[in-house]
């Protein structure tokens, strides 16, 4: 039951090792939460990640269900001042983008991170769906990435921090 969820944080790790950052996993050892800390050497940026894996086919509803478990995960860690992403994850591409073109779902959104709970997510990362890319010497499988900064979070992440940041 976990290999999906594991699939996911190690996708995202390595987006950020690429990256030059340094990732500690603390839920391959069942350390709970995070499932991943980030850390930015460069920037001295050190972030809190929550990944949730949506298994049937996702919807609106069950995307706010996901930021939902992510932030009730994010509320058990220990260091509450630190940035926080939550990742809402889907095997297929549920096309992420038209959703966050979505007034009603961009007031949904906005609504809920406004929300004083809600002020510890610093960045949202949708993921789904493969993507080819290229790299050198040949091309590479990923996922696609969407991401969605919080501009009213406790903690705020820079510009292009969030992985998919350069997409949304």
């Amino acid at each position: 039951n976990y290999i999906d969820t594991l699939c996911a944080e190690a996708q995202i790790a390595s987006e950020y090792l690429r990256r030059r950052c340094l990732i500690r996993w603390p839920s391959i050892f069942c350390q709970d939460p995070p499932d991943l800390e980030i850390y930015d050497p460069q920037t001295k940026i050190d972030v809190d990640v929550e990944v949730k894996v949506k298994e049937s086919k996702g919807s609106v509803e069950s995307m706010f269900d996901s930021l939902s478990k992510g932030l009730q995960s994010l509320k058990r860690r220990i260091n509450k001042e630190k940035p926080a992403i939550i990742v809402v994850h889907n095997k297929e591409d549920l096309v992420w983008g038209d959703w966050l073109n979505n007034d009603q779902v961009i007031k949904k959104l906005e609504s809920r991170l406004n929300n004083k709970e809600y002020s510890i997510v610093s960045g949202i990362i949708f993921s789904g769906g493969d993507s080819l890319i290229q790299v050198e010497g040949g091309r590479q499988h990923c996922t696609r990435y969407l991401a969605y900064t919080s501009l009213v979070a406790k903690c705020k992440l820079p510009d292009g921090f969030l992985v998919g940041s350069d997409v949304a």
